[in-house]
């Protein structure tokens, strides 16, 4: 029982319509009746549907607490101002729990790029070749062929009718019948000669035109996402998982320290 002001729960119980103190069992049935009624003004919150977790909260954990002020409605202006007071910067604080992550990735990003490219070539050539060859051939000459042929002898003829001294006597004209003394000389002389003169003059003259020409058009795209999530493998998965539980915070627990104040320190 309350001994120098208030309990909390006299001042739900009353006005959750109750006329007698509720036990335990009735506690959540008081609060769900009573909460809306004690935090009757308004202060700033992150999320309004939390805002009847966090005022039950409070409201129960100094459910059998004396309030600190001769009166309930002094107590309430000045829980009126400082709930106005802290929420601002709590609510920060609570925007940096919705965070949806994953602890064991400690890398999480996404890159897109897009690059266009369009445009046209074009190409001409024209070109001109002339080609000429020009040549000549002249042969001038004379062949000779000369024959010459000279022969020259002397013959003679023996006859016998009495060839009594046998071959020796007509070699030596012994008893010679008849006999005929010959002498030849026989020339013989030939010539050919022929001259040529061969004349070949030559021209060629060739003349070639080409042309190209080339149009072409082009469009590129380039266009993709890039996404990396992860564990890069720059710290255990033990490290990770105690440097998240290091970061979790209790801010509902904070904001109800905040407020131990406004209640009776001695019970």
């Amino acid at each position: 029982m309350s001994k120098y002001t208030t309990e909390v729960r006299f001042i739900c119980e009353t006005l959750a319509g109750f006329d007698t103190s509720q036990g335990y069992g009735k506690v959540s049935d008081v609060l769900d009746n009573s909460w809306d009624k004690v935090f009757d003004f308004d202060f700033p919150i992150f999320d309004n549907e939390y805002r009847s977790v966090l005022c039950k909260k409070i409201l129960k954990h100094y459910y059998t607490r004396e309030i600190g002020f001769e009166t309930v409605g002094l107590w309430k202006l000045k829980l009126d101002t400082l709930m106005n007071e802290i929420m601002p910067f709590y609510n920060e604080r609570y925007k940096t729990t919705v965070y949806d992550f994953n602890p064991l990735y400690d890398v999480n990003y996404s890159r897109s790029f897009l690059e266009k490219q369009g445009g046209e070539n074009e190409s001409n050539r024209v070109g001109n070749r002339d080609e000429s060859e020009n040549g000549s051939n002249k042969r001038t000459g004379t062949v000779g062929v000369v024959d010459s042929n000279t022969s020259a002898g002397t013959g003679k003829e023996r006859f016998s009718d009495t060839p009594q001294g046998g071959l020796a006597g007509l070699e030596n004209d012994n008893y010679l019948t008849n006999a005929t003394l010959t002498n030849s000389n026989t020339q013989n002389n030939g010539q050919s000669i022929t001259t040529y003169d061969v004349s070949d003059n030559r021209e060629d003259t060739r003349h070639t035109t080409d042309g190209e020409s080339n149009i072409g058009k082009f469009n590129t795209t380039k266009d993709y996402v890039e996404n990396v999530i992860g564990k890069t493998g720059g710290k255990s998965y033990t490290s990770l998982v105690t440097e998240f539980r290091d970061s979790l915070i209790n801010i509902d627990m904070e904001i109800i320290d905040s407020l131990n104040g406004l209640f009776m320190r001695l019970w």
